[in-house]
């Protein structure tokens, strides 16, 4: 999805700095992870979670910190 939202011809036109917090359960290619980072900034957090149990997610700054 965010591939496709950054293959959005026009797209860095749009402001996004209202944008806090995406959530995410997949690795970034690291072309991807840079173009994301460049235009969304550090608000990208991992979730983890199964069926039978709890959601899970890493802490602000985890996404830049400890790629993959």
């Amino acid at each position: 999805m965010i591939s496709a939202m950054l293959a959005v011809p026009g797209q860095e036109r749009h402001d996004v700095s209202s944008l806090r917090v995406v959530y995410c359960a997949y690795e970034f290619a690291p072309r991807l992870r840079e173009r994301a980072l460049e235009r969304f900034g550090d608000v990208f957090l991992y979730m983890y979670g199964l069926t039978e149990a709890q959601l899970t997610c890493t802490r602000p700054g985890d996404f830049t910190a400890k790629p993959g």
